[in-house]
Protein backbone atom coordinates (compact mmCIF):
# COMPACT_ATOMS: atom_id res chain seq x y z
CA UNK A 1 0.00 0.00 0.00
CA UNK A 2 1.29 2.98 -1.10
CA UNK A 3 2.53 5.84 2.21
CA UNK A 4 0.30 8.58 2.19
CA UNK A 5 -3.17 6.99 1.62
CA UNK A 6 -5.97 8.47 3.13
CA UNK A 7 -9.41 7.63 4.37
CA UNK A 8 -12.13 9.00 6.49
CA UNK A 9 -11.91 6.12 9.47
CA UNK A 10 -9.01 3.75 9.72
CA UNK A 11 -10.19 0.33 11.97
CA UNK A 12 -7.41 -1.44 13.53
CA UNK A 13 -8.08 -4.98 13.80
CA UNK A 14 -10.04 -7.77 11.50
CA UNK A 15 -12.19 -9.64 14.02
CA UNK A 16 -15.72 -9.47 14.66
CA UNK A 17 -15.61 -5.91 16.01
CA UNK A 18 -13.66 -4.28 13.60
CA UNK A 19 -15.71 -5.89 10.67
CA UNK A 20 -18.86 -5.13 12.22
CA UNK A 21 -17.80 -1.24 12.81
CA UNK A 22 -16.53 -0.94 9.16
CA UNK A 23 -19.95 -2.45 7.83
CA UNK A 24 -21.93 0.05 9.88
CA UNK A 25 -19.85 3.02 8.85
CA UNK A 26 -19.60 1.59 5.04
CA UNK A 27 -23.61 1.83 5.72
CA UNK A 28 -23.24 5.85 6.42
CA UNK A 29 -21.23 6.25 3.11
CA UNK A 30 -18.32 6.70 5.53
CA UNK A 31 -14.49 6.02 3.86
CA UNK A 32 -13.67 3.21 5.98
CA UNK A 33 -10.17 1.03 5.82
CA UNK A 34 -9.61 -2.25 7.92
CA UNK A 35 -6.05 -2.76 8.59
CA UNK A 36 -5.10 -6.63 9.90
CA UNK A 37 -1.74 -7.74 10.25
CA UNK A 38 -2.72 -11.96 9.81
CA UNK A 39 -5.97 -12.18 7.86
CA UNK A 40 -9.82 -11.42 8.49
CA UNK A 41 -11.48 -13.61 11.76
CA UNK A 42 -7.61 -15.22 12.01
CA UNK A 43 -7.60 -14.71 16.14
CA UNK A 44 -10.15 -14.88 18.42
CA UNK A 45 -13.34 -14.33 16.27
CA UNK A 46 -12.47 -16.66 14.11
CA UNK A 47 -11.53 -19.48 16.11
CA UNK A 48 -14.44 -18.82 18.49
CA UNK A 49 -17.34 -21.44 19.45
CA UNK A 50 -19.58 -19.16 17.49
CA UNK A 51 -22.80 -19.58 20.15
CA UNK A 52 -25.19 -16.54 20.01
CA UNK A 53 -25.35 -15.91 23.51
CA UNK A 54 -24.40 -13.90 26.40
CA UNK A 55 -24.62 -16.51 28.67
CA UNK A 56 -21.75 -19.25 28.06
CA UNK A 57 -20.24 -17.99 31.60
CA UNK A 58 -20.23 -15.34 33.67
CA UNK A 59 -21.21 -11.95 32.20
CA UNK A 60 -21.08 -8.83 33.86
CA UNK A 61 -24.70 -7.12 34.33
CA UNK A 62 -23.49 -3.91 32.64
CA UNK A 63 -22.52 -5.76 29.22
CA UNK A 64 -25.73 -8.04 29.81
CA UNK A 65 -27.99 -4.62 29.25
CA UNK A 66 -26.75 -4.55 25.69
CA UNK A 67 -28.23 -8.32 25.13
CA UNK A 68 -31.45 -7.27 23.68
CA UNK A 69 -30.46 -5.12 21.13
CA UNK A 70 -27.38 -7.46 19.66
CA UNK A 71 -29.89 -10.60 19.50
CA UNK A 72 -32.48 -8.79 17.81
CA UNK A 73 -29.74 -7.14 15.68
CA UNK A 74 -28.49 -11.22 14.33
CA UNK A 75 -31.78 -12.20 14.21
CA UNK A 76 -32.81 -9.57 11.28
CA UNK A 77 -28.71 -9.95 9.85
CA UNK A 78 -29.57 -13.60 9.44
CA UNK A 79 -32.26 -12.78 7.06
CA UNK A 80 -30.63 -10.63 4.93
CA UNK A 81 -26.43 -10.96 5.73
CA UNK A 82 -26.00 -14.57 3.31
CA UNK A 83 -27.59 -12.81 0.64
CA UNK A 84 -25.40 -9.35 0.82
CA UNK A 85 -22.20 -11.31 1.27
CA UNK A 86 -23.17 -14.80 -0.72
CA UNK A 87 -21.62 -16.80 2.53
CA UNK A 88 -23.74 -19.34 4.65
CA UNK A 89 -22.59 -18.73 8.16
CA UNK A 90 -24.37 -21.68 9.46
CA UNK A 91 -26.85 -19.58 11.71
CA UNK A 92 -29.26 -21.72 13.05
CA UNK A 93 -31.59 -22.01 16.35
CA UNK A 94 -30.99 -25.37 17.89
CA UNK A 95 -31.90 -26.17 21.78
CA UNK A 96 -29.51 -25.98 23.98
CA UNK A 97 -29.49 -28.10 27.49
CA UNK A 98 -27.47 -27.20 30.54
CA UNK A 99 -27.38 -29.88 33.36
CA UNK A 100 -26.55 -29.55 36.63
CA UNK A 101 -24.21 -32.18 38.61
CA UNK A 102 -24.24 -30.44 42.24
CA UNK A 103 -26.71 -29.10 44.64
CA UNK A 104 -25.43 -25.72 44.53
CA UNK A 105 -25.02 -26.12 40.66
CA UNK A 106 -28.58 -27.29 40.24
CA UNK A 107 -29.52 -23.90 42.88
CA UNK A 108 -27.51 -21.74 40.87
CA UNK A 109 -29.41 -23.23 37.33
CA UNK A 110 -32.68 -22.66 39.11
CA UNK A 111 -31.86 -18.91 39.40
CA UNK A 112 -30.55 -18.63 35.61
CA UNK A 113 -33.63 -20.13 34.83
CA UNK A 114 -35.87 -17.68 36.88
CA UNK A 115 -33.57 -14.46 35.05
CA UNK A 116 -34.05 -15.69 31.51
CA UNK A 117 -37.51 -16.20 32.11
CA UNK A 118 -37.63 -12.64 33.39
CA UNK A 119 -36.23 -11.24 30.63
CA UNK A 120 -38.75 -13.20 28.44
CA UNK A 121 -36.96 -16.25 27.33
CA UNK A 122 -38.67 -19.94 27.23
CA UNK A 123 -36.96 -21.73 29.59
CA UNK A 124 -38.33 -25.15 30.87
CA UNK A 125 -36.19 -27.54 33.42
CA UNK A 126 -35.76 -30.63 32.95
CA UNK A 127 -35.99 -34.25 35.14
CA UNK A 128 -32.50 -36.01 34.17
CA UNK A 129 -34.85 -38.28 31.83
CA UNK A 130 -36.43 -35.52 30.06
CA UNK A 131 -32.57 -34.64 29.63
CA UNK A 132 -31.69 -37.71 28.17
CA UNK A 133 -34.81 -37.94 25.98
CA UNK A 134 -34.39 -34.54 24.31
CA UNK A 135 -30.20 -35.90 23.81
CA UNK A 136 -30.11 -39.83 23.88
CA UNK A 137 -26.69 -39.94 23.64
CA UNK A 138 -26.17 -38.66 27.52
CA UNK A 139 -24.55 -41.58 29.70
CA UNK A 140 -24.64 -38.85 32.59
CA UNK A 141 -26.22 -38.99 36.06
CA UNK A 142 -27.22 -34.93 36.13
CA UNK A 143 -29.67 -34.09 39.09
CA UNK A 144 -31.28 -32.01 36.76
CA UNK A 145 -31.17 -29.17 33.85
CA UNK A 146 -33.07 -26.60 31.60
CA UNK A 147 -33.56 -26.40 28.09
CA UNK A 148 -33.57 -23.59 26.13
CA UNK A 149 -34.39 -22.44 22.35
CA UNK A 150 -33.79 -18.45 22.69
CA UNK A 151 -29.64 -19.33 21.87
CA UNK A 152 -28.74 -19.47 17.85
CA UNK A 153 -25.15 -20.73 16.95
CA UNK A 154 -23.11 -20.29 13.82
CA UNK A 155 -19.96 -20.89 12.26
CA UNK A 156 -18.15 -17.87 14.04
CA UNK A 157 -15.32 -17.62 11.16
CA UNK A 158 -17.61 -17.67 8.30
CA UNK A 159 -19.63 -15.10 10.56
CA UNK A 160 -16.43 -12.38 10.24
CA UNK A 161 -16.50 -13.91 6.46
CA UNK A 162 -19.64 -12.95 5.86
CA UNK A 163 -19.79 -9.23 7.63
CA UNK A 164 -16.30 -8.38 5.88
CA UNK A 165 -17.60 -9.13 2.27
CA UNK A 166 -20.75 -7.24 2.90
CA UNK A 167 -18.52 -4.30 4.05
CA UNK A 168 -16.26 -4.24 1.14
CA UNK A 169 -19.73 -4.32 -1.12
CA UNK A 170 -20.81 -1.00 0.71
CA UNK A 171 -17.51 0.57 -0.62
CA UNK A 172 -14.94 -0.31 3.16
CA UNK A 173 -11.60 -1.18 1.88
CA UNK A 174 -9.64 -3.97 3.53
CA UNK A 175 -5.69 -3.88 3.53
CA UNK A 176 -3.18 -6.15 4.75
CA UNK A 177 -0.48 -4.88 7.07
CA UNK A 178 0.48 -4.36 11.20
CA UNK A 179 -0.10 -1.23 12.51
CA UNK A 180 2.76 -0.14 14.30
CA UNK A 181 1.87 3.43 15.81
CA UNK A 182 -0.63 6.41 15.55
CA UNK A 183 -0.33 9.70 13.86
CA UNK A 184 -1.25 12.43 15.93
CA UNK A 185 -1.33 16.15 15.27
CA UNK A 186 -1.70 17.75 18.60
CA UNK A 187 -4.48 16.82 20.76
CA UNK A 188 -5.82 14.76 17.57
CA UNK A 189 -5.29 11.64 16.37
CA UNK A 190 -4.14 11.83 12.33
CA UNK A 191 -4.18 8.16 10.91
CA UNK A 192 -1.73 4.92 11.50
CA UNK A 193 1.48 3.89 10.52
CA UNK A 194 2.89 0.45 9.64
CA UNK A 195 6.01 -1.79 9.78
CA UNK A 196 7.48 -1.27 6.74
CA UNK A 197 6.93 2.26 6.75
CA UNK A 198 3.73 2.86 5.00
CA UNK A 199 1.51 5.12 6.53
CA UNK A 200 -2.50 5.96 6.21
CA UNK A 201 -4.03 8.96 6.94
CA UNK A 202 -7.39 9.40 8.85
CA UNK A 203 -9.76 11.30 10.59
CA UNK A 204 -10.72 8.88 13.28
CA UNK A 205 -8.74 5.90 14.65
CA UNK A 206 -10.89 2.90 16.03
CA UNK A 207 -8.29 0.35 18.23
CA UNK A 208 -10.41 -3.14 17.72
CA UNK A 209 -7.13 -5.38 18.36
CA UNK A 210 -8.54 -7.61 20.66
CA UNK A 211 -5.82 -8.27 22.87
CA UNK A 212 -3.11 -6.52 21.48
CA UNK A 213 -5.64 -3.01 22.25
CA UNK A 214 -3.09 -2.61 25.18
CA UNK A 215 -0.34 -2.13 22.85
CA UNK A 216 -2.21 0.90 21.03
CA UNK A 217 -2.71 2.33 24.56
CA UNK A 218 0.42 2.64 25.13
CA UNK A 219 1.24 4.03 21.85
CA UNK A 220 -1.24 6.88 23.22
CA UNK A 221 -0.23 6.93 26.68
CA UNK A 222 -3.41 5.86 27.99
CA UNK A 223 -4.31 2.96 29.71
CA UNK A 224 -6.51 0.15 28.22
CA UNK A 225 -6.39 -2.88 30.52
CA UNK A 226 -7.22 -5.70 27.68
CA UNK A 227 -5.11 -9.11 28.54
CA UNK A 228 -5.21 -12.21 26.55
CA UNK A 229 -6.91 -15.22 28.05
CA UNK A 230 -6.85 -18.07 26.34
CA UNK A 231 -9.22 -21.08 25.30
CA UNK A 232 -9.05 -24.19 23.58
CA UNK A 233 -11.76 -25.70 21.43
CA UNK A 234 -12.11 -29.53 19.75
CA UNK A 235 -13.96 -30.71 16.81
CA UNK A 236 -14.16 -34.78 16.96
CA UNK A 237 -14.52 -36.96 14.44
CA UNK A 238 -17.81 -37.74 12.56
CA UNK A 239 -17.35 -41.53 13.10
CA UNK A 240 -17.01 -40.94 17.12
CA UNK A 241 -19.35 -37.85 17.44
CA UNK A 242 -21.81 -39.32 19.94
CA UNK A 243 -24.34 -36.90 18.90
CA UNK A 244 -25.18 -39.16 15.74
CA UNK A 245 -27.08 -36.37 14.67
CA UNK A 246 -28.67 -35.01 17.41
CA UNK A 247 -28.85 -31.27 16.76
CA UNK A 248 -28.87 -30.15 20.59
CA UNK A 249 -26.20 -28.67 22.21
CA UNK A 250 -25.26 -30.01 25.79
CA UNK A 251 -23.27 -27.89 28.49
CA UNK A 252 -21.95 -28.93 32.06
CA UNK A 253 -23.68 -26.28 33.96
CA UNK A 254 -21.18 -26.29 37.66
CA UNK A 255 -18.47 -29.17 36.05
CA UNK A 256 -17.50 -27.41 32.95
CA UNK A 257 -17.41 -28.20 29.30
CA UNK A 258 -19.98 -28.74 26.52
CA UNK A 259 -20.57 -30.48 23.20
CA UNK A 260 -22.21 -28.65 20.75
CA UNK A 261 -23.27 -30.03 17.40
CA UNK A 262 -23.23 -27.38 14.28
CA UNK A 263 -24.38 -27.06 11.07
CA UNK A 264 -21.22 -25.94 9.82
CA UNK A 265 -17.88 -26.76 10.97
CA UNK A 266 -18.63 -30.41 12.23
CA UNK A 267 -19.92 -31.18 16.26
CA UNK A 268 -17.23 -29.41 18.48
CA UNK A 269 -15.66 -29.55 22.58
CA UNK A 270 -14.60 -26.77 24.80
CA UNK A 271 -13.39 -24.72 26.23
CA UNK A 272 -10.19 -23.51 28.74
CA UNK A 273 -10.39 -20.25 30.06
CA UNK A 274 -6.80 -19.42 30.83
CA UNK A 275 -5.46 -16.62 31.89
CA UNK A 276 -1.56 -15.25 32.72
CA UNK A 277 -0.37 -17.55 29.07
CA UNK A 278 0.71 -13.94 27.33
CA UNK A 279 0.37 -14.27 23.80
CA UNK A 280 1.03 -17.93 23.58
CA UNK A 281 -1.56 -19.57 21.01
CA UNK A 282 -0.88 -22.98 21.88
CA UNK A 283 -2.82 -25.64 22.12
CA UNK A 284 -1.74 -27.68 24.77
CA UNK A 285 -1.83 -31.83 25.64
CA UNK A 286 -3.26 -30.22 29.11
CA UNK A 287 -5.62 -28.47 27.70
CA UNK A 288 -6.82 -31.27 25.77
CA UNK A 289 -7.28 -33.57 28.46
CA UNK A 290 -9.02 -31.03 30.55
CA UNK A 291 -11.72 -30.37 27.76
CA UNK A 292 -11.98 -33.95 26.74
CA UNK A 293 -12.47 -35.02 30.57
CA UNK A 294 -15.14 -32.46 30.85
CA UNK A 295 -16.89 -33.63 28.15
CA UNK A 296 -16.71 -37.11 28.71
CA UNK A 297 -18.67 -36.49 32.01
CA UNK A 298 -21.49 -35.60 29.64
CA UNK A 299 -20.98 -38.78 27.26
CA UNK A 300 -18.77 -41.31 27.84
CA UNK A 301 -18.14 -41.58 24.13
CA UNK A 302 -15.32 -38.70 23.96
CA UNK A 303 -12.18 -39.34 24.17
CA UNK A 304 -8.86 -37.88 22.84
CA UNK A 305 -8.83 -40.44 20.27
CA UNK A 306 -12.57 -38.74 18.47
CA UNK A 307 -10.64 -35.28 18.20
CA UNK A 308 -9.77 -34.43 14.33
CA UNK A 309 -8.73 -30.69 14.78
CA UNK A 310 -7.96 -28.68 17.36
CA UNK A 311 -7.33 -25.11 17.82
CA UNK A 312 -6.80 -22.09 20.52
CA UNK A 313 -7.87 -18.25 20.78
CA UNK A 314 -6.82 -15.68 22.89
CA UNK A 315 -10.22 -13.77 23.92
CA UNK A 316 -9.59 -10.20 24.86
CA UNK A 317 -10.39 -9.51 28.37
CA UNK A 318 -10.58 -6.50 30.19
CA UNK A 319 -9.93 -5.82 33.47
CA UNK A 320 -13.12 -5.29 34.88
CA UNK A 321 -14.78 -7.83 32.60
CA UNK A 322 -16.42 -5.06 31.04
CA UNK A 323 -15.76 -4.32 27.59
CA UNK A 324 -14.45 -0.75 26.28
CA UNK A 325 -16.55 0.79 23.66
CA UNK A 326 -16.53 4.65 23.33
CA UNK A 327 -13.56 7.64 22.86
CA UNK A 328 -9.97 7.22 23.94
CA UNK A 329 -9.44 9.80 26.76
CA UNK A 330 -7.76 12.98 25.91
CA UNK A 331 -7.19 12.37 22.10
CA UNK A 332 -9.73 13.49 19.28
CA UNK A 333 -11.09 10.89 17.07
CA UNK A 334 -10.02 8.13 18.60
CA UNK A 335 -12.03 5.37 19.48
CA UNK A 336 -11.78 1.63 21.40
CA UNK A 337 -13.61 -1.35 21.15
CA UNK A 338 -12.34 -4.04 22.35
CA UNK A 339 -12.43 -6.44 25.91
CA UNK A 340 -15.46 -8.35 24.97
CA UNK A 341 -14.03 -11.09 26.35
CA UNK A 342 -15.59 -14.84 24.73
CA UNK A 343 -18.94 -12.71 23.95
CA UNK A 344 -17.38 -10.95 20.96
CA UNK A 345 -19.66 -12.61 18.67
CA UNK A 346 -22.85 -12.25 20.47
CA UNK A 347 -22.02 -8.33 21.43
CA UNK A 348 -20.27 -7.87 17.64
CA UNK A 349 -23.18 -5.70 15.99
CA UNK A 350 -24.01 -3.74 19.29
CA UNK A 351 -20.61 -2.82 19.16
CA UNK A 352 -19.94 -2.19 15.58
CA UNK A 353 -23.16 0.35 15.38
CA UNK A 354 -22.17 2.55 18.62
CA UNK A 355 -19.06 3.08 17.54
CA UNK A 356 -20.19 4.08 13.74
CA UNK A 357 -22.74 6.06 15.14
CA UNK A 358 -20.20 7.55 17.78
CA UNK A 359 -18.06 8.49 15.33
CA UNK A 360 -20.78 9.46 11.93
CA UNK A 361 -23.58 10.91 14.44
CA UNK A 362 -21.29 12.16 17.53
CA UNK A 363 -23.46 9.90 19.53
CA UNK A 364 -25.04 6.84 20.32
CA UNK A 365 -28.42 5.26 20.57
CA UNK A 366 -26.91 2.83 23.08
CA UNK A 367 -26.00 3.39 26.94
CA UNK A 368 -22.23 3.08 26.74
CA UNK A 369 -21.16 4.68 30.47
CA UNK A 370 -19.84 1.30 31.60
CA UNK A 371 -17.80 0.70 28.71
CA UNK A 372 -16.60 4.20 28.78
CA UNK A 373 -12.23 3.38 28.24
CA UNK A 374 -11.36 6.14 30.35
CA UNK A 375 -12.81 4.61 33.48
CA UNK A 376 -9.69 3.24 33.88
CA UNK A 377 -7.47 6.55 34.08
CA UNK A 378 -4.88 7.88 32.25
CA UNK A 379 -1.00 7.12 32.66
CA UNK A 380 0.93 9.26 34.50
CA UNK A 381 2.91 10.15 31.50
CA UNK A 382 0.80 11.49 29.17
CA UNK A 383 2.99 13.78 27.42
CA UNK A 384 1.34 14.28 23.84
CA UNK A 385 5.23 14.70 22.28
CA UNK A 386 5.72 10.77 23.01
CA UNK A 387 2.44 9.65 21.74
CA UNK A 388 2.58 10.06 18.27
CA UNK A 389 4.26 7.47 15.73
Amino acid sequence: MAGGRAADVVVAGGGIIGCFVAYYLAQRGVRVVVVEATGIGSQASGRAAGIITPSWGPVPKEILNLHPATFRMHVELATRLPDESGIDYGYELIPHVRLAFTGAGAAGLRQWQREREAEGGRVRWLAPEDARKLAPWLTCEPLGGVVTEIEPQCDAFELVRAVARAARRRGAEFVAGRVAGIKTEGDRVAGVSLEGGATLSAGAVVLAMGPWTGLAGEWLKVRLPVAPQRGQLFTLSEGADPTAGERVGVWSWDLGGFILPKRIGGTIIGTTREDGVGFDRSVTAEGRRAVVANAALISGAVSEGAIVSERACLRPVSEDANPLIGAVPGWRGAYVASGHGGNGIHFGPVTGLAVAELIADGKSRFDLTAFRPDRFGVHAACARSGAGA
